[in-house]
């Protein structure tokens, strides 16, 4: 059993709205049968224990976002697979700390490397389990529904969001709610 933190905001301050965007995600993939009564008692729990920054957190329409269905981190320890359980929280290690979903389960890992070439810092390559997957280039890319399924997946609005993010060479894994794999 594991904490999962997510942030509210990314590092340009630009709401995540991760929280609905993982509702969305566990409700379109039936991950969760009685996730309806966890979100009512949320929502009365918000109400109840006037939690502004929640307030506003949860007050984005799943109507508007797309399903986030995975997260991607780094996993040095080797923590992550199948099987374990997930605590999302945000706010995670202040006196705010909040759980916004019912505790998940880890369905599969992926392990994923971003590579750049540092001589052309605007292209560089995606590897999921070891097999490359995708060039990206700022200009141009051919695997552009690929990098799009990723982003938004990941909970990120574009490819370039997602890529402002992850903007150096990274490794570490892909920790899927969902039976979903690349």
């Amino acid at each position: 059993m594991a904490t999962i933190g997510f942030s509210t905001k990314f590092p340009w301050g630009e709401e995540t709205h991760f929280v609905p965007k993982i509702w969305k995600g566990l409700t379109e993939y039936k991950i969760h049968d009685k996730l309806d009564i966890f979100l009512n008692g949320l929502e009365q729990y918000v109400i109840k224990n006037n939690l502004p920054d929640m307030d506003k957190i949860i007050s984005k329409s799943l109507d508007d976002v797309f399903p986030k269905i995975h997260t991607i981190r780094e996993d040095k320890a080797d923590l992550w697979k199948p099987g374990r359980k997930i605590h999302p929280v945000v706010f995670n290690r202040t006196k705010d700390r909040f759980q916004f979903a019912p505790v998940l389960e880890c369905k599969s890992v992926q392990k994923i490397e971003i590579r750049y070439i540092p001589e052309m810092p605007w292209l560089g390559c995606i590897k999921i389990n070891g097999i490359f997957k995708s060039v990206f280039n700022s200009n141009f890319s051919d695997d552009k529904d690929f990098l799009n399924q990723l982003a938004l997946n990941d909970g990120f609005n574009s490819i370039e969001d997602f890529f402002r993010f992850f903007n150096k060479n990274f490794t570490g894994k892909i920790i899927h709610f969902t039976n979903f794999e690349y």
